[in-house]
């Protein structure tokens, strides 16, 4: 019994090691990430039948007003979640090495087979610098020779492989697409803990062992746990360059029916949200709103309204922040 035991702890051990480290898995020769793991699984369902509605075929009108005021000279350049975004090239035309983070392979495929007169993108992935944490692409700007590289990987494992790299950060697609759970920061554990509690007796009537249950209660408590959107900001500002500054837009949900409100991608994310996130962080110099963009009474996006307010969303905004860092 001490054997089968034994054996069932090890292999347990084993499994969750090679799903949630980069290191491990590097070590065997696997790919650091797994697209089928709890943050990417949803992304990959989504690129898998091309449902990527946030993949812009322009520029981003926010980008192209604010860069020379806020991200021009900034050095290299990091867009996080990036997806196939057509603003990677843009930053690499303007004189800038870019960083784009991704998790799935079929958007960095999707990008190189998309903008080859653009973008020399060299199929041969490479596991140096940002390895274990990351399989990079790396590529070449045609015309102005800048360096345009993909990390692929989890972009909450970024603090750990690229700290103080970032002059400047153009987040358009990322906050917006991390979703707030109920449970995130333990304030939910009701169901959670009696699905442990059940689990704990049967393993414990099973193996009759009260050292094992012990071990068992221990590897099952809950431990708690910061809100994905707080993860987010302490691994941007770890990726971020003293002195560093990030763009970004975001999308409020601000009035229309409960679903609506709650739905995403891109889910709510409003001032206050911002403010909640990125203010009191010790690497945090300042957090200013820049502007807010009426989407359903300005022209430019009167095609894309329609959408929305079919959706069931009356009042939504996008909000431009400038984020510095000290």
């Amino acid at each position: 019994m001490n054997r089968a035991i034994t054996f069932f702890i090890a292999t347990s051990a084993c499994t969750i090691i090679l799903k949630t480290s980069p290191t491990a898995r590097s070590l065997l020769g696997l790919s650091p990430i797994l697209e089928t793991s709890s943050n990417l699984a949803k992304w990959k369902g989504k690129w898998d039948v091309s449902q990527t509605r946030w993949q812009r075929a322009k520029i981003h009108h926010t980008l192209l007003k604010y860069y020379d005021s806020i991200l021009k000279g900034r050095g290299t350049i990091m867009v996080p979640l990036c997806g196939k975004t057509k603003d990677l090239h843009y930053l690499t035309s303007m004189g800038h090495d870019v960083i784009g983070v991704e998790g799935i392979h079929k958007a960095v495929a999707e990008y190189a087979d998309e903008n080859k007169a653009a973008v020399v993108l060299d199929a041969q992935k490479d596991t140096g610098k940002f390895k274990p944490y990351f399989e990079t692409y790396k590529g070449v700007d045609n015309k102005r020779g800048t360096s345009l590289q993909f990390l692929r990987g989890d972009f909450f494992l970024l603090g750990a492989a690229a700290k103080g790299v970032f002059g400047g950060v153009w987040d358009r697609a990322s906050l917006v697409a991390i979703e707030v759970r109920a449970n995130e920061d333990c304030r939910d554990e009701t169901k959670a803990g009696a699905k442990r509690q059940i689990l704990l007796s049967l393993m414990s009537l099973l193996f009759a062992s009260l050292a094992t249950s012990l071990l068992v209660a221990s590897l099952l408590a809950p431990l708690p746990q910061p809100s994905m959107r707080d993860t987010y900001a302490k691994n941007m500002g770890e990726a971020m360059a003293a002195g560093g500054i990030m763009l970004l837009s975001t999308f409020w949900r601000e009035k229309g029916d409960a679903a609506a409100l709650k739905a995403g991608p891109p889910y709510s994310v409003s001032e206050k949200d911002v403010r909640d996130i990125y203010e009191g962080l010790d690497w945090v110099k300042s957090v200013e709103l820049v502007e807010t963009i009426d989407y359903v009474r300005d022209e430019r996006f009167k095609q894309e309204v329609k959408r929305w307010l079919d959706a069931g969303m009356t009042e939504f905004k996008e909000l431009v922040f400038v984020i510095k860092k000290k």
